[in-house]
């Protein structure tokens, strides 16, 4: 399994660790925890007509705004680093550090990243976000377009996970304070068995990655509500993340039921 992880990790990474550990689940034998790979190799080869299938069943991706949901939703089953993946495997490809894009290495990206669009989609993804007269998008720009603002009960989640975690008050915290103040057993998908604790805790490490590079590894709250806005992508609705967020870090409920995000 840990040689499996690891050759995941290196020739997708796009790939979270939640995406990885899902993988390695579904493809494990029953000698040993041993991973068929010849098996996830097989189910690959139909790829093309799933990933087909999956964009003629999604929202109508044929305007700006369309294909934003649409790339929202396919990130939402990745889980809470599903958009710190997406802006990795841009990373990867930004070699002048600039974060600027052209339009085949946008397409190029998003399909790397198996995300799918229309040929339409594309274009007009492309169109809506293009800066004018340079024929280049800033991919920070669709990664923030995807996560959106963190709806009020959201933000005010965050917040209170925030102060929680800073005791003193200073305004910031090390990803040291962050990982000793989650509460990894409370995480919902361990509570359901989907997943380790140990799991969960690699996964909030994931979405933390890099944060603080710019600040001698402190991250302070504006940083923390920009990466809750990543993690809250993977929550339909305000009440299941809100219920999260009282969970692993034992804060006071901000919503209770359930209330369509988007």
């Amino acid at each position: 399994p840990e040689d499996f992880r690891e050759t995941l990790h290196r020739a997708c990474p796009a790939l979270n660790t939640q995406e990885i550990m899902t993988l390695q689940h579904s493809f494990e034998t029953s000698e040993g925890g041993n991973v068929s790979y010849a098996e996830m190799i097989q189910c690959l080869a139909t790829w093309d007509t799933g990933a087909e299938m999956l964009r003629m069943s999604g929202p109508d991706d044929t305007t700006v705004e369309g294909a934003i949901i649409s790339l929202r939703r396919q990130l939402q089953r990745r889980g809470p680093s599903g958009v710190r993946g997406l802006g990795r495997s841009f990373a990867h490809v930004d070699h002048e550090g600039d974060r600027l894009v052209g339009r085949m290495t946008l397409r190029e990206t998003l399909m790397r990243a198996g995300l799918t669009l229309s040929d339409e989609g594309h274009s007009e993804l492309f169109r809506g976000l293009e800066l004018e007269g340079r024929n280049v998008v800033d991919y920070a720009s669709l990664l923030d377009a995807v996560c959106g603002e963190l709806p009020g009960v959201r933000e005010q989640a965050a917040r209170r996970a925030f102060s929680a975690i800073d005791r003193n008050n200073a305004g910031s915290v090390r990803l040291d304070d962050i990982m000793t103040r989650f509460d990894a057993a409370r995480h919902p998908a361990v509570l359901s068995k989907e997943m380790t604790a140990d799991e969960a805790r690699a996964e909030l490490a994931d979405c933390f990655e890099g944060a603080g590079s710019r600040s001698g590894g402190m991250i302070g709250l504006p940083e923390f509500l920009r990466i809750y806005s990543e993690i809250s992508v993977a929550f339909e609705d305000d009440g299941a993340f809100c219920e999260y967020m009282a969970n692993v870090w034992d804060i006071p409920l901000v919503l209770k039921g359930r209330r369509s995000w988007r």
